[in-house]
């Protein structure tokens, strides 16, 4: 029955969106609020945020080969976004929109929040 609804073609997955949010709403407190629904795992999943039109800023690269690292700008600062198995590299300046799921990692003894994407990041056309 799938075989015959798919055609031949591939299936598409999906992606399901908990919440749209703006960078400005991505903060510590924010965090520990997500944090009261752990552990997170199979059957509770970490909430999936949709943020658009996130302008790219600092040095975007590619770490490890296969992965891309960028910061989205948040008023005068920039939020880590690290993609992993994704091969394009957003330009600085380049204007975004993002899914991904917000993480508190710890960098040489410091907790800093950063966002892990769940599919590559979509371009938004100039002048739309």
């Amino acid at each position: 029955a799938v075989q015959e609804e798919l055609e031949g073609k591939e299936p598409v997955p999906v992606i399901h969106i908990d919440a749209e949010i703006f960078p400005e709403e991505i903060t510590h407190e924010v965090l520990s609020y997500l944090d009261l629904f752990s552990p997170f795992g199979p059957g509770n999943e970490r909430p999936v945020f949709l943020i658009r039109d996130a302008e790219v800023v600092g040095y975007p690269g590619k770490i490890g080969g296969r992965h891309v690292k960028f910061r989205i700008r948040k008023g005068n600062e920039g939020i880590p976004v690290l993609g992993f198995n994704m091969e394009d590299v957003p330009q600085r300046g380049e204007r975004l929109d993002i899914v991904f799921r917000i993480v508190k990692d710890t960098y040489m003894g410091r907790e800093r929040i950063t966002l892990y994407l769940e599919d590559s990041p979509r371009r938004r056309n100039v002048g739309t």
